[in-house]
């Protein structure tokens, strides 16, 4: 008899605390996990709006210098085609020179300050606005002798304080018999490069610009980082790409800044524009680009409280109302224990409590069935039992076991091909001992006597309800795939898979054991005959779970371990 335990805690207050635990734990870390998961989405959303921007930037950068470039281009063609490759500068030609000059300058001045032609005699044609800074008179002589020389070239962006506004000067050659006739240069306005920055910084928020390899800007999204009025303090990404220009760009670095004395952390990414040696930069400090989830956790934090303030008043109400079906079900439960099995406990409950008491009058009965049950197959065991049964049935069972999982099969199936495998000679008790311990051969009366065993085994097995799905596997245990098996001599699929698998495990280990008729084979061999001279008595696919069975060493486990209660 089970002794009352001593002190007891009233379930009314474990289930509050369970309820309190259950409602404030699991949104404690709900709301952490959306944090952190906006967080990261917030990041990667982030670096992906930086690097679009620093790529399209790049991108755009590049196209419009191109198309500059090919309408400069379209001048020195013109000079070609309309006045010869000997570049004589006739007062005829200089008058042509000056119209074509014009032509373009007044198409394109949008996006020229200046256009000019050079001869190699050093006349000089000149559209659009006088060039009178130093700096860029130096750079137009750079760029003229390696345009003489027949070189393209892109002088390094500078910004012009008068105009305000960064130029770029392109020179490219005009064609000659022997060498070029002269060069066309022109001084490209980035003002329309400027005014994208700009507008891309105002919808986005990030700070942008452009920088060439030696790390000098020329075009800012705030221009007054560009007149000297606004001092740059964001150096760290810029020494980057001036160190290492040709690093892979696209990336977004998190790094440390000191901005006005104070240092801060920043996201910024650049991207490289093709064919030049000049980059696309997108800045932004973290607290401006982060400020979103800051603001989440507040919010998140004030919700959670406001949730569990509800969760405990509900908690309160609802814990007294739980508990009272369960001190009914307690005292019914008591009843049962002391074996008054005579009625269903009877509690009417639209929660779980009543699926609960579903779950006990279905295991009254379940119990009370297996119990007789089990008492009718022990008194039939009782008077007609085999001593050696019992160790071959374990191992067949073993071996079944480990068959049916190589075979992937479902863990319900495996189940009952365990408890099918386990009885499957139980039949054996109704044979005589003279015939079942007979050592030499067999006569053909006896044959048939011996092979009476399958169905004597399902028969005792019939009047036990909870195994009618398992004595297939025991009366057809003896059946050949290719028909020759007894006592139907079925063959093939009509064979069920649970008798088909324990075939093979019964034939191994007769194989494998010491019979009074035969001396045991060693494992390699038995498994060899199986698979190789007698496999048309067996299923493939059984074949095939049995080899990998072997193979893995799995017949030397205990396969039935994880199916035994």
């Amino acid at each position: 008899m089970v002794k009352a335990q001593g002190r007891r805690f009233k379930i009314l207050y474990v289930l509050l605390l369970l309820i309190l635990v259950i409602g404030i734990i699991p949104l404690a870390i709900s709301d952490w996990i959306l944090i952190n998961t906006s967080k990261e989405i917030l990041i990667r959303n982030q670096n992906i709006l930086q690097q679009n921007t620093s790529r399209s930037l790049a991108n755009e950068v590049f196209l419009y210098m191109d198309k500059i470039k090919d309408v400069v281009r379209g001048v020195a063609r013109s000079y070609h085609d309309v006045l010869g490759a000997t570049g004589v500068a006739s007062a005829k030609d200089l008058a042509k020179k000056k119209e074509i000059l014009g032509n373009y300058y007044e198409e394109y001045q949008d996006y020229l300050l200046t256009v000019e032609s050079l001869n190699q005699d050093n006349v000089r044609v000149v559209a659009g606005a006088m060039i009178q800074n130093e700096t860029l008179i130096r750079m137009l002589l750079e760029s003229s002798s390696l345009g003489l020389a027949g070189e393209e070239s892109v002088s390094i962006p500078y910004f012009i304080p008068r105009e305000q506004e960064s130029i770029v000067i392109f020179t490219t050659p005009i064609p000659g018999d022997e060498k070029p006739s002269g060069i066309i240069s022109a001084f490209i306005r980035l003002e329309p490069l400027q005014n994208i920055a700009s507008e891309r910084s105002l919808a986005s928020g990030l700070t942008i610009y452009l920088a060439d390899h030696r790390g000098n800007i020329f075009i800012h999204s705030d221009k007054r980082y560009l007149t000297g009025s606004k001092r740059l303090e964001e150096k760290s990404l810029l020494k980057k790409f001036r160190d290492t220009p040709k690093m892979i760009s696209g990336i977004t670095l998190s790094y440390t800044e000191e901005i006005l004395g104070d240092e801060k952390r920043m996201l910024g990414t650049y991207y490289l524009v093709p064919d030049f040696d000049w980059a696309a930069f997108t800045v932004v400090e973290e607290d401006k680009a982060y400020y979103a989830v800051g603001e989440m956790k507040k919010k998140t934090m004030l919700w959670g409280i406001l949730v569990a303030a509800c969760s405990i008043l509900i908690a309160v109400l609802w814990a007294n109302q739980l508990t009272k079906p369960l001190r009914l079900l307690a005292l019914s439960a008591r009843k049962m224990g002391s074996g008054d099995f005579s009625e269903d406990i009877k509690i009417k409950s639209r929660f779980e409590i009543g699926a609960l008491v579903d779950a006990f009058n279905y295991m009254r009965h379940e119990i009370r069935d297996l119990f007789m049950g089990s008492i009718g197959m022990i008194t039939a065991a009782i008077d007609e039992k085999d001593p050696y049964t019992k160790g071959h049935s374990e191992r067949v069972k073993k071996y079944s076991v480990a068959i049916a999982k190589n075979m992937d099969l479902p863990k319900k199936t495996i189940e009952k091909i365990m408890i099918a495998a386990q009885l499957h000679d139980v039949g054996k008790i109704g044979i005589q001992d003279a015939v079942l311990q007979k050592p030499g051969t067999l006569t053909k009366e006896e044959e048939k006597t011996m092979q009476q065993h399958p169905e004597k085994g399902a028969i005792i097995m019939e009047s036990v309800r909870q195994l009618k799905e398992i004595i297939p596997g025991m009366r057809y245990h003896h059946e050949r795939c290719n028909g020759t098996g007894y006592p139907a001599g079925i063959r093939g699929d009509q064979i069920p898979l649970m008798a088909r698998i324990i075939s093979v495990a019964d034939t191994f280990d007769a194989m494998t054991t010491n019979r009074p008729y035969q001396k045991a084979m060693d494992w390699e061999s038995a498994v060899e005959r199986i698979t190789t001279e007698i496999p048309e008595r067996f299923d493939p696919d059984v074949l095939k779970g049995f080899i990998k069975a072997y193979e893995n060493g799995d017949l030397l486990r205990d396969g039935e371990h994880e199916y035994d209660s």
